[in-house]
């Protein structure tokens, strides 16, 4: 019953086709059925259309221990979902004349963490929005290129972080400062920041494992552009809306965020990511209703997904506390739109109803809170139902899963 199952801390998506906020075919019921089915401890979804927020649902809890429901003022972590609010941010600096996208990052900020490499001397805004800057996602000190600058495509954090550190040495504004001027008030995004708020103590939903286990929270006291936003669905649909109708843009920058400027490599099956090309600061697909949008968050215990159709400035969020919440991934897309669903074959998260992802789950579950005894019947349970046994990559994906709890006597018995 061995799966691979994709873990990171954050990618676009992207597709072309047009999104309907009315869940298709009586979806109202089924996105309730989809979320009791899925094992996602709690979810906040919010739909946009014609420039405004349409509605907002909300399901299960912010905490399985205290049991406090999700609302509307739930906040969540928006882990890589960060990554457009800055280039929007950045694009707007860009349309006043404040910043370049052509002019190197290194002009305006020298990086101690990429100081022997002559070569990222030349990285730009621009290769940071479209993922070819050649940085990693995430690195050491010193940060190792992946490729030459401009040459090749691939998802990087660390350009982000890169991208912050230079608009904050040019503009001599922090990264929150120029966030909430361009974006959150403006916008009207109150429940949202790049660092922890006060109010967050009483609003915000705490993260859970595979297992639906909570996790401690975290509270970020600086800035990351890549992933520390956090917000809630209706803050961020509101941030959707106006990127599909190009408000506090030009209609110059609009049209070059939406043009395709190098194609996706890597990550996922090569089969689905030939369907995918990257914009300014947003993953790109066409289709029968023109360009949508895509962008996918992960940080690891809070998955969260949004798409819009410029053409129909039409879109969906959804925000869960639980590991498992990309899980629903294709089946919820295709609540909102019948077209392939691309992007989410080509993340390739573990499905919420694959038997070998539920075997998975069931058996650590068992070992963490029954004991070895119960965890290793459950295996047996399993190969007894399947016919197959537990390969060797599996069990010591376990033992891994159970020392990480400090359950090492209990990962000493696979």
């Amino acid at each position: 019953w061995a799966r691979r199952c994709v873990y990171a801390t954050g990618v676009l998506l992207f597709c072309f086709f047009a999104v309907s906020v009315t869940p298709q075919d009586g979806a109202s019921a089924s996105l309730e059925e989809l979320f009791e089915a899925s094992g996602i401890v709690g979810m906040s979804v919010a739909t946009v259309a014609e420039g405004q927020v349409q509605e907002t649902r909300h399901f299960g809890v912010r905490n399985a221990e205290t049991g406090v429901p999700v609302d509307d003022r739930t906040v969540f972590e928006a882990a890589s979902l960060s990554k457009p609010v800055v280039a929007y941010m950045t694009l707007r600096l860009v349309d006043r004349g404040e910043f370049d996208l052509d002019v190197p990052l290194w002009e305006h900020f020298e990086y101690d963490r990429l100081t022997d490499d002559a070569r990222a001397r030349e990285i730009t805004p621009r290769m940071v929005l479209t993922h070819t800057s050649g940085l990693p996602n995430w690195g050491g000190t010193p940060l190792v290129r992946n490729f030459e600058p401009g040459e090749g495509w691939g998802y990087s954090g660390e350009g982000y972080v890169f991208l912050a550190r230079a608009l904050q040495a040019k503009t001599g504004e922090r990264l929150e400062e120029l966030v909430r001027r361009e974006v959150f008030d403006p916008l009207g995004m109150e429940q949202s920041s790049f660092v922890w708020r006060d109010f967050y103590e009483s609003d915000s939903a705490t993260g859970h494992d595979l297992i639906g286990d909570p996790v401690e929270k975290r509270r970020p006291e600086s800035e990351n552009a890549a992933a520390s936003l956090h917000t809630t669905a209706r803050d961020y649909a509101r941030f959707l809306a106006a990127v599909l109708e190009g408000r506090g843009l030009s209609s110059e920058i609009f049209e070059e965020m939406l043009q395709p400027a190098g194609q996706v490599e890597g990550w996922g099956p090569d089969e689905a990511a030939e369907h995918l090309q990257w914009g300014l600061g947003w993953g790109l697909q066409p289709g029968g209703a023109g360009t949508s949008i895509w962008h996918w968050g992960d940080n690891g215990v809070f998955r969260c997904f949004v798409m819009g159709s410029p053409a129909t400035r039409e879109g969906v969020v959804y925000f869960t506390n639980s590991q498992v919440g990309l899980g629903i991934l294709e089946d919820f897309l295709a609540l909102y739109s019948g077209d392939t669903q691309w992007s989410a074959r080509w993340l390739d998260y573990a499905r919420y109803d694959d038997p070998a992802n539920q075997a998975r789950i069931q058996v650590r579950r068992a070992f963490v809170h029954e004991g070895a005894d119960a965890g290793w019947k459950t295996i047996e349970e399993f190969e007894a139902k399947t016919g197959e046994a537990a390969d060797e990559d599996e069990i010591l994906s376990l033992g891994g899963f159970l020392r990480d709890r400090d359950m090492g006597d209990r990962a000493a018995v696979l």
